[in-house]
């Protein structure tokens, strides 16, 4: 364990560097959006832009991996990022706004791909669930400095831009000076529309999650300023609103992390957000202003942010858990786009409810997201036996190289039966016509037959559904 994080340790501090630069650049924005008076469904509109800019990126992103090596594509989206963060002051209007967080928005996104591609495929089965809630712990202590950081200066000039610029500049450096060692060679699935077919086939509590854990994430990092607004909130009480709630879900993502390494994944998934979005339901309930006092303020963000950003790390070790090395990366940008596609729709759905029904429909909102995954995820966990999380299947790198990594996207991707055998073509053809037509008699046995892993790592493994 030790050796693993320490390998990977140089790349998790750079994404928290960048991640503070970009949340920081986040809370600006929505502060001064309010102060140049657009509404909450042009906020919302315009924080789109950066979520279908991640989707974009994600999937150009593996491509550009393949192309470059994971530490130069880093880099590289890294410094476009920066550079754009200048621009905001220089035009304050939505549409240059909305162009620029599109173009952020792509950059980061193949800044995921890389760092969870990276972590992915250096981690076991036994580990995958600690390594993701340390870089996920990491990931989340970056966006918590970030918004108190806007307390150091006005938002109506140049200043906190140029600070978010520099954070993210600085962020390059110890990535590019360490030691670092990439995950060894390896051929990597092709991304295509495909492998969401794939995905939602070998783990659909996968796709759902990264789906509903995206619109309530994106929804509160995006319209926090906004609802901090529209209740009245100054704005020291937005920052600390926001920075409370991602401290809270730092202080539990490693024992949540743990946690899922020794329990079925789908049940901790599931029991957080049941609990945090019946806690979310019932703060809207009661209702949430600048006239509740500080305290219930910061109570209400540490119980939202204690169970909300803890479960995509779990979400995406419960993912890994199921595909092979080659789908690593792929797969990494196939959740990042469905996250993206997620929050964009939590966006524009609950900014138009503020704009349109009232404030709390954010907290409201995203309590009832919470609800729903958390019902499907105790569903998944009666559907099918879970995999077994101590047995390493291979994931894990035999070796380490240093340097940068040639990608090889050209591997088509193949599926096995149950005896490890490839499924040809029109054996394969066959097989989906029956698990498509819910009359076929054999639809659900047929189903449990068709693996993406070969039978070298399916030994001892539970059927599939």
């Amino acid at each position: 364990m030790g050796a693993l994080l320490l390998s990977v340790s140089a790349i998790i501090a750079s994404f928290s560097f960048l991640l503070a630069g970009n949340s920081l650049q986040s809370v600006v924005l929505g502060l001064r959006a309010g102060l140049e008076g657009f509404s909450p469904t042009i906020v919302g509109i315009m924080m789109a832009f950066y979520f279908a800019g991640f989707a974009v990126g994600s999937i150009v992103a593996p491509r550009v991996i393949a192309r470059v090596g994971y530490i130069r594509a880093f880099a590289a989206f890294a410094s476009a990022a920066s550079g754009i963060f200048l621009m905001h002051p220089l035009w304050v209007d939505p549409i240059p706004w909305s162009v620029a967080r599109f173009i952020v928005g792509f950059c980061f996104a193949g800044l995921y791909a890389v760092v969870e591609g990276w972590l992915n495929a250096t981690s076991t089965n036994a580990l995958r669930g600690r390594i993701l809630s340390i870089y996920a712990g990491a990931v989340f202590l970056g966006f918590a400095i970030g918004p108190l950081l806007s307390n150091l200066g006005p938002v109506d000039g140049f200043f906190a831009f140029v600070v978010a610029s520099m954070i993210v500049s600085f962020s390059l450096v110890p990535v590019t000076l360490a030691d670092t060692k990439t995950p060894a060679e390896t051929e990597l699935t092709p991304f295509s529309l495909d492998l969401f077919r794939e995905l939602l086939r070998l783990t659909p509590l996968g796709f759902v999650g990264a789906f509903c854990i995206g619109m309530v994430q994106g929804t509160f990092i995006s319209l926090a300023p906004t609802f901090g607004n529209g209740v009245g909130f100054s704005t020291e009480t937005v920052t600390y609103f926001m920075s409370v709630s991602l401290f809270a879900g730092l202080l539990v993502q490693f024992p949540i992390g743990w946690l899922s390494d020794v329990v079925d994944r789908r049940k901790v998934i599931g029991g957080v957000a049941i609990v945090g979005g019946s806690a979310s339901v019932a703060v809207a309930s009661f209702g949430l202003d600048a006239n509740s006092g500080f305290l219930t303020i910061v109570v209400a963000a540490a119980i939202i942010g204690a169970t909300i950003y803890p479960l995509y790390a779990i979400v995406a070790a419960y993912t890994n858990d199921w595909i092979r090395d080659d789908q690593r990366v792929s797969v990494a940008s196939a959740m990042i786009l469905i996250g993206a596609v997620g929050s964009m729709t939590g966006t524009l759905v609950i900014a138009w409810l503020m704009d349109n029904v009232s404030p709390i429909t954010f907290i409201s909102g995203i309590g009832s997201t919470m609800i729903g995954l958390g019902a499907f995820a105790i569903f998944r966990s009666f559907m099918r036996e879970a995999p077994d999380q101590e047995t390493d299947y291979g994931y894990a790198t035999a070796a380490m190289v240093p340097g940068t990594v040639p990608l090889d996207f050209s591997t088509p991707l193949e599926e096995y039966d149950e005896d490890g055998n490839v499924i040809e073509a029109d054996d394969k053809n066959e097989t989906d016509a029956r698990i498509t037509d819910p009359g076929h008699e054999d639809a659900w046995d047929d189903s449990k037959k068709i693996a993406s892993r070969p039978a070298a790592r399916r030994e001892n493994q539970p059927g599939e559904s």
